[in-house]
């Protein structure tokens, strides 16, 4: 099983922004009286989930909404889902770990202690100092053992979900075969041509407005005046240049007709799924399709972990049928 014996710098910089922002006043979370932490809000048999357990997830969620600079709803329809989208997660979580115990799956317990050691040493040497940091935990109603065995829980479970998957795709696998197979139907996924671009798209409904643009443009119209003349039409989805892209990064329709075209040609209405495209080449550079050989092992690399995704989705959704799960949405 894969071991970290390192916190990752996007861990440690997401909970010392947590402690942060509750560190200044900024109430995401109110914390609520014992008897209101130790409801239960969700069990699993009979494992029970905490408000307590709750409330920190839905702190994450409301930290997660204000790092996108978006303002978390403090009331209404939303927030009540929300609420229920959080505790699914959280009993999701929970189930990976109940289902990681009951296979008997190992936590090396010096890895998690040495991450936490890590951690609180960096919490503290960056809230200036061991009184900053019990500060901060004790504003919240949080003390110094509650958040440690936060803290391991999550380490642990990390563990505890690799090895669950190990053990249910142990014996997931992908021969020469299917991986030979896969580049035949997918040989443009390995083109490494790019070109530079820019697009006009018209709604569907919108066909004849597409044609008379792209008649504009192939008569010799400025495309940079074409795409500033029709942006704020309401039956223009796009107008822009895409810079540079590669091959295989754009839907097929799009990617056949732009490497279709010749350097400074404005193309033909192009349709997809998106409406209708009308394509300005600026520059290509093509290159020839990478051989199997050279893309063997990325392949099969692939396949192997779609593989094992669908494998533990299996999983998963056989265990929640097996399991009795409650959810009391009433008591958040």
């Amino acid at each position: 099983m894969l071991k970290i014996t390192r916190i990752k710098k996007t861990v440690l910089a997401f909970i010392l922004i947590t402690l942060f922002i509750l560190s200044t006043g900024c109430n995401l979370v109110q914390m609520k009286p014992e008897a209101i932490k130790k409801q239960v809000v969700a069990k699993i048999e009979d494992h029970k989930i905490l408000k307590h357990d709750f409330n920190l997830y839905l702190f994450l969620e409301k930290l997660s909404w204000q790092i996108q600079g978006q303002t978390f709803p403090s009331e209404g329809e939303q927030l009540e889902n929300i609420k229920n989208s959080v505790l699914d997660n959280l009993v999701q979580n929970e189930m990976l770990i109940y289902l990681a115990k009951q296979e008997e799956i190992p936590v090396d317990e010096e890895i998690v202690e040495n991450q936490l050691i890590e951690l609180k040493e960096f919490l503290i040497s960056d809230l200036g100092g061991e009184e900053e940091y019990e500060k901060t935990l004790e504003d919240n109603n949080l003390t110094d053992t509650e958040f440690e065995e936060f803290l391991k829980r999550y380490f642990s479970m990390n563990q505890y979900i690799e090895g669950l998957i190990e053990m249910v795709t142990k014996d997931v696998s992908v021969d020469e075969q299917e991986a030979k197979e896969f580049y035949d139907e997918n040989q443009v996924q390995f083109d490494p041509s790019t070109a530079k671009a820019k697009h006009i798209l018209v709604n569907k409904e919108n066909e004849t407005l597409a044609k008379e643009i792209s008649k504009r443009g192939k008569a010799g119209e400025d495309f940079d005046k074409l795409m500033e003349e029709f942006q704020g039409n309401e039956n223009i989805l796009e107008a822009s240049d895409l810079g540079e892209f590669n091959k295989a990064k754009m839907i097929k329709e799009f990617s056949d007709a732009t490497f279709a075209l010749e350097e400074g040609e404005v193309s033909d209405i192009v349709e997809s799924f998106y409406g209708y495209h009308i394509i300005k080449l600026e520059e290509k550079d093509e290159k020839p399709v990478k051989q199997f050989d050279e893309v063997k092992e990325e392949i099969t690399m692939q396949l192997e972990l779609s593989k094992k995704q669908e494998e533990f989705s299996k999983y998963m959704q056989q265990k929640q049928e097996e399991l009795k799960i409650e959810k009391y949405p009433n008591k958040l």
